[in-house]
């Protein structure tokens, strides 16, 4: 979508929050051939949720858990990427943004579905724009680069502001 308004008018968002990152655990294999060999390695990131525009249940004592892609395997099937890129690449207190759905994956084959997660906390998933990052300089965008209108907003802040007037709210 072409601006944060675009992209609230097009999906009915279960949660949209801005928070900080806390960490990242290893997350679930997922099996899309029964017979597959390698796994599609998954990590979770945790966000403590510093402010909530839209909740309906992601939230779980105050954070919410991303399922990311972990990256290709190399033969061995060890991941390329491991936890600790990921915890050098986005360091904790990251300011994110998230637009964010309950996971509904389904495969012939997850191990591991609870990795990650505490007792009573849902794994979520982001809309392909809906993970942005405040470098403190520009935006980033977590699983698509931000194009378009989207490079012109300065902070997280003012994207919270924007989709808040779009939905109503506070």
């Amino acid at each position: 979508m072409g601006t944060p308004e675009e992209l609230v008018k097009s999906r009915d968002h279960e949660s949209i929050i801005i928070g900080s990152v806390e960490g990242f655990e290893q997350g679930r294999d997922i099996y899309d051939m029964p017979e597959d060999p390698y796994p599609d390695k998954r990590v979770v990131m945790r966000v403590r949720v510093d402010s909530t525009i839209k909740d309906r249940g992601l939230v779980s004592d105050g954070r919410v858990y991303l399922d990311l892609d972990q990256g290709g395997l190399y033969r061995s099937g060890i991941p390329r990427t491991s936890l600790d890129d990921f915890r050098k690449a986005i360091p904790v207190d990251t300011k994110v943004m998230l637009f964010l759905f309950p996971d509904q994956r389904q495969a012939p084959r997850i191990e591991g579905a609870r990795n990650g997660l505490p007792d009573g906390a849902i794994l979520a998933t982001a809309d392909p724009q809906g993970v942005i990052f405040d470098s403190g300089s520009k935006l980033v965008g977590g699983h698509e680069e931000l194009e378009g209108a989207w490079r012109g907003i300065g902070s997280i802040d003012e994207v919270a502001l924007r989709v808040r007037k779009e939905l109503g709210v506070g």
